[in-house]
């Protein structure tokens, strides 16, 4: 919590800044695992601090994957595609990534069999 925190304050001084963005995001991440009534609260906040910070620097690859994370974790039906959409842009940024492609396909494969 006080990474997220830390975090927190780093963006009010400088909000434009992506690694404090996926610093918040990451911490957001960590703490939405742990479970909790706020868990929920905690994914929309890694989401869009992995937004923000892949609108602000598009080659910003760790933004897509905890975006994409986040998203999946919520498991509605606009974040799971959205999701897709963006572990996509992950892997048009290193063709080469192995876990990035497996992210893409389990992604990939539950759009198709809850959603589609």
């Amino acid at each position: 919590m006080l990474c997220h925190d830390l975090a927190a304050e780093s963006i009010r001084l400088n909000p434009r800044k992506t690694a404090y963005l996926g610093n918040r995001a990451a911490a957001a991440l960590k703490i939405a695992a742990q479970g909790g009534g706020k868990a929920k609260r905690f994914l929309r906040t890694a989401s869009e601090d992995s937004i923000t910070a892949y609108t602000i620097d598009k080659s910003y690859k760790k933004a897509y994957l905890r975006a994409a994370e986040a998203h999946m974790l919520i498991g509605e039906r606009h974040t799971v595609r959205l999701a897709c959409k963006e572990l996509q842009k992950a892997l048009n940024l290193d063709e080469d990534d192995q876990k990035v492609k497996g992210l893409l396909k389990e992604a990939q494969l539950e759009w198709e069999a809850e959603y589609a």
